[in-house]
């Protein structure tokens, strides 16, 4: 099949919804599909607010470049991503241009808003009140993209099962227009394991994730003092933006800021090495699409104690490979962190198991999955059945 793959990112592989594109781009020609893409250096951008660019100019943008690209080539798969691609979805629809447009979506931004606002806590929010007011009122019409490139998409690729069942609830859609689509794991993680030589690693529990509101970071911190103020063996380390790293110290008050170690983002070489040194993943998120921090600790044989969120109850069995909590339960999770702290065995037992379960997401099987589900949207519109 010849797909194009659209995005307004740079192409960067060590982005998030970047390098999952990127891998699955390369997974698919692997496969021996033909793969266009386009980035954000062929969609010029004049407004700098990222939330009127995303409201004023981006739909426009996405429109345009496609239609540059469909002048020149016919695809059977036009895969472009965020619901500001409204446009484009509607004005191939409405060209009648050949193939099946595909909306991707990283993580759907109307099921996370109503996350955050349910369980989130305000105070994560340092921005101005005036810029807080003005993401509120920018949010209405926003979040009507979403309904529309659900309307006008041939098929749309989700992260998780949450943001599926998001979907079918409050659009009505059909589920065979709908496809979550688990991402894979970089290989770099899957690497072989080295032999734990340093016992105290099953006692270090470690968070990597932005300091945001869905990131639950209140969370995060409460579970470090309970753990800290439970356990005397216990070490924690809080990996995220160096600039947040005065807010995380001042979450977790002095005794637990004693023992967390607070690090910067890092290179990926230096992420596994450290995996490698800590035996429990905290990942106490309201919201994820489908995060490759859990999958990628899973792979390096941490135990992940997570909420029953997106991709963590797709991938996790509680109790089996890892351990999964209600939305804000510190209690609960930094209860089981100590219960495996001094049960060392029983953490080294769910460690080979979160190992062999992550062996399991890889971009091969992705690929797989959207091709299949590009081939039954393109029998649908065909009128074809079977």
């Amino acid at each position: 099949m010849n797909f194009l793959f659209v995005a307004n990112t740079p192409r960067d592989p060590l982005a998030g919804a970047a390098g999952c594109d990127i891998s699955l781009i390369e997974a698919l020609r692997e496969q021996g599909h033909f793969v266009d893409e386009v980035w954000a250096d062929e969609m010029p951008r004049k407004i700098t607010h990222p939330n009127l660019h995303q409201l004023m100019e981006l739909p426009k943008n996405f429109a345009d470049v496609v239609a540059k690209r469909c002048a020149s080539r016919t695809y059977d798969v036009i895969q472009v991503n965020q619901p500001h691609a409204w446009l484009a979805a509607k004005r191939h629809r409405q060209l009648k241009r050949p193939g099946v447009f595909v909306n991707r979506s990283h993580g759907w931004e109307p099921a996370l808003r109503k996350a955050v606002a349910k369980y989130g806590s305000p105070s994560t929010d340092t921005r101005p009140m005036h810029r807080k007011v003005m993401t509120r009122v920018l949010a209405i019409p926003l979040e009507r993209h979403n309904k529309l490139v659900v309307k006008w998409s041939d098929g749309v690729v989700l992260c998780s099962i949450d943001d599926y069942d998001y979907i079918l609830q409050e659009y009505g859609t059909a589920k065979e227009k709908l496809l979550p689509l688990a991402p894979g794991i970089d290989p770099f993680f899957l690497e072989s394991l080295p032999e734990v030589a340093d016992e105290s690693r099953w006692n270090r529990m470690i968070y990597v994730g932005n300091f945001c509101a869905p990131k639950a970071p209140e969370v995060v911190a409460d579970v470090f003092r309970r753990v800290a103020n439970a356990c005397p063996a216990f070490e924690g380390t809080w990996v995220c933006p160096e600039q947040f790293h005065s807010n995380v110290r001042s979450l977790l008050g002095p005794i637990a800021a004693e023992r967390v170690k607070c690090r910067d983002w890092m290179p990926k070489a230096q992420l596994r090495e450290l995996f490698d040194s800590h035996g429990i993943l905290l990942f106490p998120s309201y919201f994820e699409g489908f995060a490759l921090t859990f999958l990628q600790a899973m792979a390096r044989g941490l135990c992940v104690l997570g909420t029953k969120v997106d991709g963590m109850r797709q991938a996790i069995r509680d109790g089996c490979n890892g351990f999964l909590f209600e939305r804000g339960d510190s209690e609960g999770i930094a209860s089981r962190a100590v219960v495996l702290m001094n049960s060392p065995s029983t953490t080294k037992s769910l460690s080979t198991e979160a190992r062999q379960s992550a062996e399991a997401y890889t971009w091969k099987k992705a690929a797989t999955a959207f091709a299949d589900f590009s081939e039954k949207l393109m029998r649908s519109k065909s009128g074809v059945t079977s």
